[in-house]
Formats: C-alpha cells, structure tokens, sequence
C-alpha cells in the first residue's frame, strides 16, 4: 500500500485511540490493525496524548440548548460524557484503546 492509499488507515487509527471511529469502521480497522506496523506504530505515539487529554482541559458541561439541539432524541436521557468526573492524580488510566475498556 502506497503511502498515499494508507493515509485514510492513519486518519482512521487516530479516530480509533480517540473513541471516535465510526461503529461501522471499527471491526475492519481492528482487522487491518493486526498486520500493519505503522499503524500499530502511530497507535503507540498516539497513546501518551489520548491519556493526556482527560487531564488537559476541565470538564464543562454544555448549555441545554445545544444539547437539545445536537443529540438524537434517545441520546438525550443517557449520561453524556462530559458530565463525568474530572479525573484525581490517584487514578491511572489503561492503556488499551477506548473501544478495548468498554467506553
């Protein structure tokens, strides 16, 4: 695979560590992943980052009109994500990718 023909992969293994690949993506990806080193790689360096960002900004919870207005209406009764607690310097965070721990 060319390099070119491969940046969608690296674009896709970002949204992966972030949680955010498409439901639909992730099976393929996690099929791609288990024979492509330099997505395994971009992966790796990707990881300290992805931890880091729970800790980098403070949680904010959204005005009612734009949660109104962004989320599906069967969104709206579960917890948001960002209504959880800020993370403590006691608690430590897995390595392995969001879809890996069940988020």
């Amino acid at each position: 695979m060319s390099t070119n023909d491969h940046d969608p992969r690296l674009e896709e293994a970002v949204a992966f560590a972030l949680g955010s690949l498409d439901p639909g993506q992730i099976d393929d990806f996690k099929e791609h992943l288990k024979t492509c080193k330099r997505c395994q790689e971009e992966l790796r360096w990707l990881a300290p980052a992805v931890r880091a960002l729970p800790e980098a900004v403070e949680p904010q919870t959204p005005p009612p009109a734009l949660k109104a207005t962004s989320l599906p209406n069967g969104a709206r009764a579960s917890t948001p994500r960002w209504t959880r607690s800020p993370p403590t310097p006691s608690r430590t965070r897995s390595t392995g990718s969001p879809q890996d721990d069940g988020e």
